[in-house]
């Protein structure tokens, strides 16, 4: 249908200054025009009686579409990107709606931003808008209605920003579109139209503010939610700080309205609330009313199947906090939080967070297409990505998209960008067989050591782990390449992880402390700046690198359960954040210490569960972060695999093995969905465990 519509946009001749746009929020802004929001609208009259609509629609970076009075949806979905990314968007994605229509006329109404405001926005450099609406009548005809130069557009003056809108401006006049050349293809998004849902707060009064004074108020919500905010004031001369708080009493974002007398309100762009905060002044002589307050919680529309419960409330109490945040991050990307909407440069975040949808939510679309996303960026970018590490584990995404969902068509569609990938890895190779030649060492994790931040950590402290990660991404891509009967790349990926496994045993290794260490103290060969640390000549002894040296089997022929146990136990090793606890809990299942130690490290998140019970928090109390980061929701993933013992032996869930225990606690009843449908588990101590594994499931109770 888009191929009869045409991109329009705001008249070149009229408005010279609002054309085009910053590819990413990361680019200089100077080189490009202003920020601007139009409306956009047409109107039609049926002469048959129309009975359904099916409209496809995109924007360069923003929109928020009606149909006949009704709110219909926003978008676009997003194209993907990285981080510190100024490249152009390479592909645009279109939506589908599907609604009934009024029988006699059509109305069509849309706002639309222009340049990236946000760092998971991405723009084709132009301002631009496109729909295409499929009319069906009740005699079974079709007619389409498309975007052309004959559409009504005009330039929205109130909106100066996203974070200041002022409605005492005054409104500019219709105009007629224009027709625009628009770079990017377009292609149907594979994933299902996001939901926006209406969420009241617990306090519903109405504000005010007497006259000539000012005053705050506090609209407090559940949860946090990814949201839009929507209220309605009143007043003869007034301005209104809208602040997203999440558990804070100050708000970390805010919007500024100005206006006389009665406007509605709402955000033009997404944010993460737990709270409003609102600080009003009023100039005028009569009080100022803010009354009608909501938020449209916008959130990927896929409810859970998967639940873990048992007869501990606190861990259940941890597992609740971890998936309702898992909600808030799954938008039409994967997002470390709503608050930071970075793009999918963030990959250690989502492996984690794809990994426990898994098992909560039994859907495999939004992870597929972040997958091939990535892999179209990196693609275009030579194989790189801001955080290096984190390049390297989207080839774990990728082989856990296999092993969780049997899809192996995944392996076809992203082998061109694992092949550059690994092949700019190669060149980061020095002659011991690590890496050595790294633009940076990150990411690790939020830790300082010695006034370093492991978020760009210098060689001693990141080497090993880069290391690691490159080792795991060679063994993956050999065993995808065994899978699809390619020996001789198999043969080359076997041989090149077994050289980096020998080079990281040789130079990492300590025979005295029994333990690896986390990169040598030599001379820094690549360029030092600011994401790469000149290096230090110091030993450190951290849980990162061993646990990844125990948990993708680099420490083979040592005395791996030892080192397993201290990664475990022991604090000389110093700390890790949430994030990285994941591997951590990894290496306690695989070498059957979660008894001793599981549920005691899970037991941690209780202190992110008293600090902020809206939402998990990015870090463990005292460090800096917000409180809606899904990378920290391993618990919801690791409780329900240890309880129940799973392992799965055939890909997609084809043949499983099941060990249940209860770990010390009195019962626990799980759901867990695969795609055969639900396996259930409901255990209870001294009983016999009561297991339904769906038709079609090869499985093993242990």
């Amino acid at each position: 249908m888009l191929a009869d519509a045409s991109w329009i946009w705001l008249n070149e001749k009229t408005h010279p200054q609002l054309q085009s746009s910053p590819y990413t929020y990361y680019c200089e802004k100077d080189d490009f025009d202003g920020y601007c929001a139009v409306e956009i609208s047409r109107a039609y009259r049926f002469m048959k009686t129309a009975v359904s609509l099916k409209i496809d629609v995109c924007a360069d970076t923003v929109y928020r579409l009606w149909i006949n009075g009704m709110f219909t949806g926003s978008g676009p979905v997003y194209s993907g990107g990285d981080n510190s990314s100024v490249l152009r968007a390479g592909k645009r994605y279109f939506s589908t709606y599907k609604l009934q229509s009024d029988p006699e006329t059509l109305s069509i109404r849309a706002i639309v931003r222009k340049n990236p405001t946000i760092m998971a926005e991405s723009s084709a450099g132009v301002g631009g808008f496109i729909l295409s609406c499929e009319i069906t009548y009740d005699d079974g005809t079709v007619e389409s209605v498309n975007t052309d130069d004959k559409w009504d557009i005009r330039l929205l003056n109130s909106r100066i920003s996203d974070a200041e809108t002022d409605f005492t401006r005054p409104q500019a006049e219709w105009e007629k579109a224009q027709i625009v050349p628009y770079p990017v293809d377009l292609f149907k998004s594979p994933i299902p139209n996001l939901s926006e849902e209406q969420i009241f707060p617990q306090n519903r009064e109405m504000m005010i503010c007497p006259p000539y004074s000012s005053a705050r108020f506090c609209v407090d919500f559940d949860r946090i939610y990814a949201a839009y905010a929507i209220f309605s004031c009143d007043g003869e001369d007034y301005t209104v700080l809208c602040g997203a708080s999440e558990c804070e009493d100050e708000p970390y974002e805010t919007e500024k309205i100005t206006a006389k007398g009665k406007v509605e309100y709402f955000s033009i762009q997404y944010k993460s609330y737990g709270k409003i905060i609102f600080d009003v002044i009023n100039r005028g002589s009569t009080p100022v009313k803010i009354y009608d307050v909501s938020l449209l919680f916008r959130h990927y529309p896929v409810s859970r199947r998967g639940t873990f419960m048992c007869s501990d409330a606190e861990l259940n109490s941890i597992y609740r906090l971890c998936v309702d945040t898992l909600d808030i991050c799954r938008q039409d990307l994967h997002l470390d939080s709503p608050r930071h909407r970075e793009p999918l440069g963030c990959v250690g975040d989502y492996y984690i967070e794809a990994l426990t949808e898994y098992f909560v939510y039994g859907d495999k679309a939004l992870t597929g297409f972040d997958i091939t996303r990535i892999g179209d960026y990196l693609l275009a970018n030579d194989g790189k990505m801001f955080h290096t590490s984190y390049s390297l584990i989207w080839i774990m995404m990728i082989y856990d998209y296999y092993t969780y969902t049997g899809d192996d068509s995944i392996f076809a569609e992203t082998e061109q960008a694992m092949l550059k990938l690994l092949q700019k890895f190669e060149e980061y190779v020095g002659p011991l067989g690590v890496i050595e030649k790294a633009p940076n060492y990150m990411f690790v994790d939020w830790v300082n050591i010695d006034g370093f931040d492991l978020h760009h950590p210098p060689k001693a402290l990141g080497q090993a782990v880069l290391t690691a990660f490159y080792y795991r991404a060679l063994d993956i891509t050999s065993k995808i390449y065994a899978l699809r009967s390619n020996n001789k790349l198999r043969s080359r990926f076997r041989l090149a992880a077994d050289a980096v496994k020998k080079g990281f045993n040789d130079c990492f290794y300590d025979e005295k402390r029994g333990l690896y260490f986390a990169g040598m103290g030599t001379k820094e060969t690549s360029p030092v700046g600011k994401w790469l640390p000149e290096n230090v000549r110091k030993r450190y002894f951290m849980r990162h690198v061993n646990a990844l040296a125990v948990l993708f089997g680099l420490a083979d022929g040592k005395d791996a359960k030892t080192i397993a146990v201290r990664v475990a136990s022991d604090k000389t090793l110093g700390d890790v954040q949430p994030y990285f606890m994941h591997y951590v809990l990894d290496v306690v299942y695989k070498y059957g210490l979660f008894e001793k130690y599981g549920l005691k490290l899970i037991r941690r998140w209780k202190t992110l569960v008293d600090e902020c019970p809206k939402g998990l928090g990015e870090c463990w109390p005292g460090f800096d972060g917000d409180h809606s980061h899904a990378w920290g929701c391993t618990p919801a993933y690791q409780l329900t695999r240890a309880v129940l013992g799973l392992e799965i032996v055939g890909a997609g869930f084809s043949e499983i093995k099941l060990k249940p225990e209860l770990y010390g606690l009195e019962s626990a009843e799980i759901y867990l969905p695969t795609p055969y449908g639900d396996i259930e588990c409901i255990l209870s101590r001294g009983n016999k465990p009561k297991i339904k594994v769906p038709d079609g499931i090869s499985y093993t109770l242990l």
